[in-house]
């Protein structure tokens, strides 16, 4: 762990620094669900967005589909996280004297939130959007929680296995919410 969080580290140049601010950022909760509402809330009609079952495969399926997923992949991950937060205590890098961190954060490290949350995201989006004309965006959400990841280890506040904690509890969580999403009986879902 030291010595990949060290070579990281070594990375820090005052160019990329906010850069790598500016990436982990975009993992705050209210940031993540600012950047939900505004990608795929239908925020012109205030309509209620429905999940059309059965639509996993089908091209035709609306942005608006992966709102309510999205933000319980967001919700379930993070609550997932503070639990593994709570269970495992471990000190950050921050907490010691030879890491100079971009961020004053001192409790717990164990997992990642920044990256579980973005992980439930990214992996919602990954599963739901297979086989449809947003295909991508699932796969940049992946590219996305990765920078993530490697943003908070760049800001010297996480452990890199803090990272990979973050990113598995995110990703289980993410493919449980997408599964759920795909396997309800119903035709439609308000």
């Amino acid at each position: 762990d030291q010595s990949i969080f060290r070579a990281v580290q070594e990375w820090r140049q005052p160019w990329l620094d906010p850069v790598f601010v500016a990436i982990t950022s975009t993992g705050l909760g209210w940031v993540q669900v600012l950047l939900i509402l505004i990608l795929f809330a239908d925020l012109k009609s205030f309509r209620s967005p429905r999940i059309a079952v059965g639509w996993r495969g089908s091209s035709e399926v609306e942005r608006t589909t992966f709102l309510i997923p999205l933000l319980l992949g967001y919700a379930v991950s993070g609550v997932s996280n503070q639990v593994v937060k709570q269970l495992i205590e471990r000190e950050r890098p921050s907490n010691f004297g030879w890491v100079n961190a971009l961020e004053d954060i001192h409790y717990n490290s164990y997992v990642s939130g920044h990256t579980a949350s973005s992980f439930g995201i990214a992996a919602t989006l990954f599963w739901l959007s297979r086989g449809t004309r947003y295909a991508a965006w699932g796969n940049w959400a992946l590219v996305w929680a990765s920078l993530v990841g490697l943003s908070r280890v760049y800001v010297g506040v996480h452990w890199p296995t803090d990272v990979i904690g973050g990113s598995a509890v995110g990703f289980v969580a993410g493919t449980w919410i997408a599964w759920l999403a795909t396997s309800t009986p119903s035709a439609e879902l308000e």
